[in-house]
């Protein structure tokens, strides 16, 4: 098995949009890579 951890940083003022862009785009693909 291999683990990753990924650290993401942005700056505070585009934190929701960061925030919304993992939930939308980058949380899905990779559960659907499975």
């Amino acid at each position: 098995m291999i683990a990753r951890i990924w650290h993401g940083w942005t700056k505070p003022g585009d934190a929701n949009a960061y925030e919304k862009l993992l939930r939308d785009k980058i949380f899905p693909s990779i559960a659907a890579r499975k």
